[in-house]
């Protein structure tokens, strides 16, 4: 989605777009209990609005209209609420099928080449630009280009390619995420819940169901997933606390392993890095792909007024503070209440009660949460 955005926001501009995509086009289907979800800030909402997305998926978008943390076991309660921000909400969940399906159909007016499914097999930049040797349906093809952006994910190609380092993290967690039916309505509530297991969310989704995204210690995943649905139900409502009564259903667990990935450099010459080629985070707060969608629509601005190495060393150097805050922010939370200690667990009950008495500071985190008032450049 990252790479489609791009290419979305480049529509306008006065250059040729082309975009390769390694996997066949998804066949569109009618979404399902167990389809997986993304939480987009209200930023990200006004960013896929000019995008020409999210008049395809507004309708069935859940909702963000208040945030409730806790810790488990400490008495200290925040809320951050859209209504204090004079906003219709902080943010939306929307299942992916839903939103894939919309960026296919804002793609297929927009001019861009679509090479599709194919392969990058070899990378040769130099001063002025960047040939690229695709194969598709078995045949070799060479394109040159002035800008090659990498949106490949973690395990970059094109960051190998150029030769740009990345640090690694493995955070020793594992996150299970599942769509559960709760007795009670959400009420457009999302719940991030701190445990000794490791953070729990609820994301409102549609149809009263929930999203949740459990970060559990990697040893005992296999013992977690092997729990039959009532055990697993019974746990998940120890940790949270049966806020919405108990779990009338649950959908497919899935898992995936958490690291932290940070790119050593975001460009090299013509080629640049977005998405998770760039920085990949942690799940806590949900902010990755809110992160990534600034990053893509400052390089727009940039790629539209012209494409130098100078503009583009700006926009590398001016998206630095928002993707260093945002990565520190979210690997700091995470590291914060999985220390067990109980002086330091005492100070973090009270640091999340006087927070949320804390008007000014609360209004603060809730904007950047939200993505707004973070400058693009």
């Amino acid at each position: 989605m990252v790479g489609v955005s791009l290419a979305l926001a480049l529509a306008p501009a006065a250059v040729r777009v082309g975009l390769i995509e390694a996997v066949p086009a998804p066949v569109l289907r009618e979404p399902h209990y167990d389809d997986r979800a993304t939480a987009l800030s209200a930023g990200s909402q006004r960013i896929l609005a000019t995008l020409g997305v999210w008049e395809r998926v507004a309708a069935a978008a859940a909702p963000i209209q208040r945030v409730h943390i806790s810790e488990q076991g400490r008495m200290g309660v925040a809320w951050l609420e859209a209504e204090e921000l004079a906003l219709e909400a902080l943010g939306w969940v929307i299942e992916n099928p839903r939103l894939v399906a919309a960026f296919q159909a804002a793609l297929a007016g927009s001019g861009a080449v679509l090479f599709q499914p194919a392969k990058v097999v070899h990378i040769e930049p130099d001063d002025d630009g960047v040939t690229v040797q695709l194969e598709q349906d078995g045949q070799q093809m060479t394109v040159r280009t002035r800008l090659l952006v990498g949106a490949d994910g973690a395990r970059s190609m094109v960051r190998e390619a150029i030769g740009v380092g990345a640090s690694h993290h493995d955070y020793g967690q594992t996150a299970i995420v599942a769509n559960l039916t709760p007795e009670q309505d959400h009420k457009g509530v999302a719940y991030e819940r701190f445990t000794k297991d490791g953070p729990l969310a609820f994301l409102p989704l549609s149809e009263k169901r929930c999203a949740i995204v459990w970060s559990v210690p990697s040893a005992a995943v296999e013992h977690v997933l092997g729990l039959p649905d009532n055990a697993f139900c019974e746990r998940i409502n120890q940790l949270f606390g049966e806020r919405l009564g108990p779990i009338m259903r649950l959908g497919q667990r899935q898992t995936w392993p958490l690291r932290r990935t940070l790119s050593d450099a975001q460009r090299r010459g013509r080629v640049v890095l977005v998405g998770n080629a760039a920085h990949s985070l942690h799940p806590i707060a949900g902010q990755g792909f809110n992160l990534s969608l600034r990053d893509v629509m400052a390089l727009a601005e940039t790629v539209a007024s012209g494409i130098d190495d100078h503009a583009l060393s700006d926009w590398e150097r001016g998206r630095r503070a928002d993707q260093q805050r945002v990565s520190g922010f979210t690997d700091k939370l995470n590291s914060l209440f999985l220390l067990d200690l109980p002086l330091v667990g005492s100070l973090r009950g009270a640091g999340i009660g006087a927070f949320g008495l804390a008007g000014p500071a609360r209004r603060l985190i809730a904007r950047y949460g939200a993505g707004l008032g973070v400058p693009l450049r």
